[in-house]
């Protein structure tokens, strides 16, 4: 959900786990069926449905501010990148765009950076994030349990990436449920 649309219902929120000093509470109004999902959802995770909503918050807040991301469904990922023949012209675009936007930003373009905004987006969006240093590589492991397409998708991209910071990739693989880039360390 967008930062905005979840604001709109009418839910009171509270942190059940925070002092009182850091708690918020704000007001929305939701349909039915999106309280209906977000309990089963916070069910599902063991957690007091205020709880789980301002999980929800928090995410959209963070990707609101980080980089006009939003909280996208699985399911819609699928059906989105299905038509494999697009994957590889929009992977390009994309990568493109978001070297765009990390080269305007103050941050500098390094591997460390790449691999902090990595983990950031993983966690944001719930996917496991692996990275494995050795002496002459650096190996990126993201494991997303959407889709082979979604994987080629996000290799593909993040290579792209890779390809603008003037690194050189030495390995990739595209699972079903997972991808992983292998990039050479900078000579020291």
């Amino acid at each position: 959900m967008h930062l905005f649309e979840i604001i709109k219902y009418q839910i009171i929120l509270s942190y059940c786990t925070m002092s009182e000093e850091q708690r918020e509470q704000i007001t929305a109004r939701p349909l039915k069926e999106t309280i209906q999902k977000l309990t089963e959802g916070a069910k599902k995770r063991n957690l007091h449905p205020a709880t789980y909503y301002a999980m929800i918050l928090d995410k959209a807040a963070k990707l609101e501010t980080k980089d006009g991301s939003i909280i996208v469904d699985k399911s819609i990922l699928k059906d989105t990148y299905s038509d494999s023949r697009k994957v590889e012209e929009t992977a390009k675009e994309q990568a493109e765009k978001k070297f765009e936007e990390w080269s305007i930003s103050d941050e500098p373009v390094t591997l460390e950076n790449y691999e902090r905004r990595l983990r950031e987006w993983c966690a944001l969006n719930s996917m496991n994030v692996k990275v494995t240093n050795d002496t002459e590589s650096i190996t990126y492991e993201v494991n997303h349990g959407i889709d082979k397409i979604w994987s080629r998708f996000q290799c593909l991209m993040n290579m792209g990436i890779f390809e603008l910071m003037n690194k050189t990739v030495k390995n990739h693989e595209m699972r079903k449920l997972s991808w992983s880039i292998t990039v050479s360390k900078p000579p020291v």
